[in-house]
């Protein structure tokens, strides 16, 4: 590889737990009955062409806790053995800030990062009440050395108490930034924000962002909608706000089967500038991401370019006009996670179908209709 640059590549939510509604058969099950090269098998080669690979682990990796008759201790776990799936992809630094990684408790918490360590792969966002509020991870290749710094904006709806990972706001990120920036070349900023299945950040991400990039900020990579939004090109910086789902078993909803790897070249002279290009990338129904085929490619080029422009697109009176799109795009989903567990029915075991029906189907318009920006995620 040259190496008057390095290649940073980056992808969204990295979910290798069953969820809810695909209890049985959704990622850990598929992982447990294929084995954990299978998921990266077909997008490996992509993964690995460039020196740097970041994703947002969206899931414990901890059996900590778990009760198989119970469905509320088993949705969105990791299985242990899982981390080898995310070290044959070559991940050297995975997102830990986000709403699913305290679920299951901080031991659970504990036992994750303990196993990304140990095979090499870097815990990013955890909290710390030293000098900074996100802990940094700082990688060197070829000279050129990069500062990781990872928070979470996102509700967290399990975990009573401080969460172990960074949650603080502009503030506290800009002093990291700028702390982080006196040490390295390059700082990226991991940002687990937005609302769910919008196609498009708010205006507040997209000032976040921009001043973020106004500090110092080089790269900052969203996540947690779990659909594709576009990237734009700020000053000397890259904001891609949400990555969308990389490995997630919502292959229900054709939206998350849409993804992609942000490939950016980092140079190791800052005055050629930071440039990217997007590697259309699709999640088959066993949810394994691979390479679109070429026709396919340049719709999915068309596509992000759409969302791209949307980005700075006036949208009325600010945040209610945003929650109530994001509403609408909720009560849009009500059908096909009908279907989709209806389709399913046989698949599930008697305590996991009863559960469905009792605490899923008859409660899902009610907490749709109540508040939208706060429902069960990761379902």
């Amino acid at each position: 590889m040259n190496t008057d640059h390095i290649i940073l590549n980056a992808v969204g939510d990295v979910c290798l737990g069953d969820s809810l509604i695909s209890l049985g058969f959704g990622t850990r099950s598929t992982l447990e009955a294929r084995g954990s090269r299978f998921i990266f098998d077909a997008v490996h080669d992509v993964l690995q062409d460039g020196h740097l690979l970041f994703g947002n682990l969206e899931c414990v990796l901890s059996d900590r806790g778990l009760d198989w008759r119970n469905p509320t201790t088993v949705y969105l776990r990791g299985a242990p053995e899982a981390v080898t799936a995310c070290r044959h992809g070559g991940f050297d630094v995975m997102n830990v800030a986000n709403n699913h990684t305290l679920q299951y408790g901080a031991e659970a918490f504990h036992d994750t990062t303990h196993l990304l360590r140990a095979n090499g792969i870097a815990p990013l966002g955890i909290a710390t009440d030293g000098d900074y509020h996100s802990k940094p991870v700082i990688l060197e290749r070829h000279g050129v050395s990069v500062g990781f710094l990872g928070y979470s904006h996102e509700w967290e709806q399990y975990f009573h108490g401080r969460p172990l990972y960074a949650t603080t706001g502009s503030t506290g990120i800009l002093a990291d930034v700028a702390r982080l920036k006196r040490r390295v070349d390059y700082v990226v900023v991991s940002m687990h924000w937005g609302l769910e299945y919008m196609p498009y950040p708010s205006r507040d991400q997209v000032a976040l962002a921009r001043t973020l990039v106004d500090h110092g900020c080089d790269v900052v990579l969203g996540h947690h909608p779990h659909v594709v939004q576009g990237c734009e090109r700020y000053k000397h910086g890259l904001i891609a706000y949400s990555l969308g789902n990389f490995v997630f078993d919502k292959t229900w909803w054709p939206a998350c089967r849409r993804t992609l790897v942000l490939r950016i070249t980092l140079p190791r002279d800052r005055r050629v500038g930071i440039s990217h290009e997007v590697r259309p990338i699709r999640a088959s129904r066993e949810y394994q991401p691979a390479p679109v085929a070429r026709r396919a490619a340049q719709r999915e080029f068309a596509a992000h370019a759409r969302l791209s422009e949307a980005i700075s697109r006036d949208r009325g009176s600010g945040v209610l006009t945003y929650r109530r799109a994001q509403k609408v795009r909720l009560l849009a989903l009500i059908i096909p996670k009908f279907i989709h567990i209806v389709r399913h029915t046989r698949k599930y075991e008697a305590h996991v179908r009863r559960y469905l029906v009792l605490r899923k189907l008859l409660r899902l318009a009610p907490r749709l209709a109540a508040s939208p920006g706060r429902l069960e995620s990761g379902n």
